[in-house]
């Protein structure tokens, strides 16, 4: 886990430039990401397969962390005011922390 953590650091600046386009996708576009919680894959442990955490898999993917997955996400308006939803996005429903 410190190697995914590492990697992270590293990688952190566009896996949130990433995100905002992930949002975009999901006309969350007046939303950011503020925060993620990662877990580590294996064999016993596989990702969610709801469309958006998806595709904040494959940011990972994309910036060399495949052995990582997004557990959950937290996004907040500009205003950084923060709550819990849910959204439901392609019939799965997925709650966050978010802005209100």
């Amino acid at each position: 886990m410190e190697q995914i953590k590492e990697r992270l650091e590293q990688n952190l600046e566009n896996i949130l430039k990433d995100s905002k386009e992930i949002l975009e996708k999901y006309s969350l576009s007046n939303l950011k990401v503020i925060g993620f919680q990662v877990g580590e894959k294996t064999d016993k442990v596989k990702p969610s397969q709801a469309p958006i955490l998806k595709d904040f898999n494959e940011v990972l993917e994309k910036r060399n962390l495949q052995d990582a997955y997004i557990i959950e996400f937290t996004i907040a308006e500009d205003s950084g005011k923060e709550g819990f939803c849910q959204i439901k996005i392609d019939g799965y429903w997925i709650t966050v922390r978010c802005g209100r």
